[in-house]
């Protein structure tokens, strides 16, 4: 690609700064040469970059371009300011290929200056579930999509900055032993299960666990403040600087400072008051953080507020407060899946900013990585099994329900799974949610479900379920079916008991 080419590509990309949501429209072949391009450039740069400050190091950004763009607003565009990224370019934001090319064009124009690394939505697997290739195959075709893939599949995974500070998206490994273990990765290499490049893309920290432990995403690990200072102590590094997890001001510190975690995308998925972070490193090893505030948001359905607690001089911080009201149609085993990603979100939030830490996508990915998930059973079986669950347990009991429906199963067998097997869990663990639950009538597409689903027609889709022709998901045969605008009273125990099943 000849530098006119590329130039006017950058251009056309960075017009639309100030118009959120507007797409540029490049042509297939113009991708296409940005992917081969970027991706010899990946095969001849090593697997741990070797970096010097200053340096301006981002995190997730996730297809949330207009955010993209502020970020090189206040950071200044490149050669301006050299810029480091870890990882997670694509999936659950509207704009995914408008970010995704940018940043390789960037690569090609300034590969000594811009450096991108592999997250974990860097794989097809992920980004085959979470929105790219679904906007992909929308905006162009599937064939791109595996283009993409072959691009990300030479990405490097991590980079020192003045053999001080290490930085890679996900975290650390109990494989790492040697920083060149990094270095003779071989690549293209897909993502795999286990071992050192899937903990480097998907561990995370926690104040909770000493040492290793098990990780509720599913997959690879969670470490403890011990397992940073004895890495650190044992590679002579001061900083571990990653990305990976929303964090309520762009930036937490982690370990006494130890290890720090960047989050580049406010306002993430329109769900999160979060703020997104960038971070400074000067030629000292100084490091300094950059703020993007979130933009303000109205509450959906006309219900749920943004409340702040503040102290005279200092900034404001907005305390997410969830939306309580759920509808069930009944009989729809996607409708109770929406119902346990709602109290999923009420249940497990963190003590420190009250976000949720463990959401519905990391269910899906549990169902599809965990091995220890039992075959399907009765769901009265299930039922006492899982009456004083922990969260580990309610990852295999929500992806239980999707193995089976992904098996072909009877929509009966199914429901009974969906309705039985978290009864106890639903009245012991969920009050507030029944409580303050209202009966609106509301129609079925309008309840909130991922980022990635506009609706639940598509997220019906997704799980193979059978529509009628209002577009609601069914599990023939059923005798009574439900139209869109159908809907209950507020829930109770009962209302989801396999007794109502038809025979």
């Amino acid at each position: 690609m000849d530098s006119a080419s590329l130039d006017d590509i950058i251009n056309r990309l960075l017009e639309v700064k100030g118009r959120p949501g507007k797409q540029v429209q490049l042509s297939e072949s113009e991708i296409r040469r940005l992917c081969l391009q970027s991706k010899e450039i990946f095969m001849h740069q090593p697997n741990l970059l070797d970096l010097e400050a200053p340096i301006k190091i981002c995190g997730d950004i996730h297809g949330q371009y207009s955010d993209l763009l502020r970020l090189f607003e206040y950071g200044g565009l490149p050669p301006k300011s050299n810029y480091l990224f870890l990882g997670d370019y694509v999936d659950r934001g509207k704009q995914s290929l408008e970010t995704i090319c940018l940043l390789l064009a960037y690569k090609i124009k300034y590969p000594e200056n811009f450096f991108l690394l592999r997250g974990n939505h860097e794989c097809a697997s992920v980004n085959r579930i979470y929105g790219f290739y679904d906007e992909c195959k929308r905006r162009f075709n599937v064939r791109l999509w595996k283009v993409f893939t072959d691009c990300f599949n030479c990405l490097p995974v991590a980079a020192l900055i003045d053999e001080k500070i290490l930085c890679m998206h996900g975290g650390l490994s109990p494989d790492l032993h040697d920083l060149n273990q990094i270095r003779n990765l071989q690549r293209p290499t897909d993502v795999p299960e286990t071992g050192l490049l899937c903990d480097l893309l998907w561990s995370d920290p926690s104040k909770d666990v000493k040492g290793w432990g098990m990780n509720d995403r599913g997959v690879s690990y969670t470490f403890g403040p011990d397992k940073v200072t004895e890495f650190l102590q044992k590679h002579d590094l001061d900083l571990i600087c990653r990305a990976h997890q929303v964090v309520e001001d762009g930036y937490e510190f982690f370990a006494d400072r130890q290890l720090v975690t960047i989050f580049s995308a406010p306002n993430y998925c329109g769900e999160f008051d979060n703020a997104g972070a960038m971070m400074s490193v000067d030629e000292t090893l100084m490091c300094s953080f950059q703020i993007l505030k979130p933009a303000e948001k109205k509450p959906k359905f006309g219900f749920g507020s943004s409340t702040t607690t503040t102290k005279p001089g200092t900034p404001q911080i907005k305390t997410k407060v969830i939306p309580t009201p759920i509808l069930l149609f009944r009989y729809c085993p996607v409708c109770i899946f929406v119902c346990r990603f709602l109290v999923a979100r009420w249940d497990e939030k963190t003590k420190k900013i009250g976000f949720m830490k463990m959401s519905i996508d990391l269910c899906f990915e549990g169902s599809r990585r965990r091995r220890r998930i039992r075959k399907p059973q009765q769901s009265s079986t299930i039922a006492s099994q899982i009456s004083h669950s922990s969260r580990n347990e309610f990852t295999t009991a929500v992806s239980r329900p999707i193995s089976v429906l992904r098996q072909n199963t009877a929509p009966q067998q199914l429901l009974a799974h969906c309705c039985g097997s978290r009864l106890p869990w639903f009245s012991h663990h969920a009050p507030p949610l029944f409580a303050a639950a209202q009966p609106h009538r509301l129609k079925l597409q309008s309840l909130p479900l991922f980022s990635k689903y506009g609706t639940l027609n598509s997220f019906s889709q997704s799980l193979y379920l059978p529509q009628n022709q209002h577009g609601a998901s069914v599990a023939a045969p059923i005798r009574r079916s439900l139209s869109t605008t159908e809907s209950i009273s507020p829930l109770s125990v009962s209302h989801l008991s396999p007794s109502l099943l038809p025979s």
